[in-house]
């Protein structure tokens, strides 16, 4: 939702690809595609002049917004940064400041490349105090 409650911005895999879309809230008139080459997990910069996505490579984008109180207006999706995310259209995987000014990223981690001891009981080996 915008931060004035008059615009919802939404994924949808309905064209057979998932997108990113602008709508009017809550009849959902002025629908329009947003993003131009796949993308998912949009949010809205505090101040709703802005929309974050990921692409479906992974790449953070950003749309400028100009709301009215009728009509709804965006600019060209731009490239911020490349990520390591390969993004899932229903998970979470990033978060943004209301100022959108940063980014917090749920990174992948590495494949372990040694395996991991788990000790058990451990507290039956501490020395007991006389």
């Amino acid at each position: 939702m915008s931060p004035d409650q008059k615009w919802i911005a939404y994924g949808s895999n309905e064209s057979g690809r998932w997108e990113i879309y602008l709508a009017s809230f809550p009849g959902f008139a002025d629908r329009r595609q947003v993003s131009n080459n796949g993308g998912a997990q949009v949010l809205w910069r505090g101040d709703g002049k802005e929309l974050f996505y990921l692409t479906l490579d992974g790449k953070m984008m950003s749309v400028d917004v100009k709301a009215g109180a009728t009509a709804i207006e965006t600019g060209i999706p731009k490239v911020l940064f490349e990520t390591r995310l390969r993004p899932a259209p229903t998970i979470e995987q990033y978060a943004v400041t209301s100022d959108g000014a940063k980014f917090f990223l749920a990174e992948p981690i590495e494949e372990m490349q040694k395996p991991m001891t788990v000790e058990l009981n451990w507290t039956a080996r501490v020395p007991k105090p006389r």
